[in-house]
């Protein structure tokens, strides 16, 4: 699975890069669902994933202003979940956590798609 990230409003380091790909990268598991249902092409990975942190604003204090969006493609299929919250390590988490029960329901759909298929 290839990651793309963006920082809005804030820097990249090198800590939040290694974080996120291995937050992200722990859905790679999952992908081989998604891959699965569809046909691939030539050996490409065609499932990708998007990842933009940033700040909301820079004049508040208070309350959630750091903010996680990530979005997973594949073909015919695309997954999005954001978060926001005062820690952004805590923001990745959540929006880890969203994606992957995305992933495990869309699996499920997939799984019953070809039960009915082979019970036919």
């Amino acid at each position: 699975m290839k990651i793309s990230i963006k920082a809005t409003n804030l820097k990249l380091t090198p800590d939040i890069t290694t974080f996120i790909k291995k937050k992200i990268g722990a859905l790679e598991r999952f992908s081989r669902v998604i891959k699965e249902d569809r046909p691939q092409g030539r050996g490409k990975s065609r499932v990708e994933a998007w990842v933009e942190i940033g700040k909301e604003t820079r004049h508040h204090r208070k309350g959630p202003y750091f903010r996680a969006e990530c979005q997973i493609r594949a073909p015919k299929k695309s997954l999005r979940a954001v978060a926001e919250e005062e820690d952004l390590r805590m923001a990745i988490r959540q929006v880890k956590e969203a994606i992957e029960k995305q992933i495990k329901k869309y699996k499920e759909q997939v799984m019953a798609k070809r039960k009915k298929i082979t019970a036919s």
